[in-house]
């Protein structure tokens, strides 16, 4: 948990990095975000 609260943006940044190829659609990659 201390590594999730120390460095949030990790999680944040991985999201991001599959999202701006875009290699995946906007409704899957809306569906990964949703689904958290």
């Amino acid at each position: 948990m201390d590594r999730i609260i120390q460095s949030p943006g990790k999680y944040i940044q991985g999201a991001d990095v599959i999202n701006r190829p875009g290699r995946i659609p906007e409704a899957a990659g809306r569906t990964l975000v949703s689904g958290g």
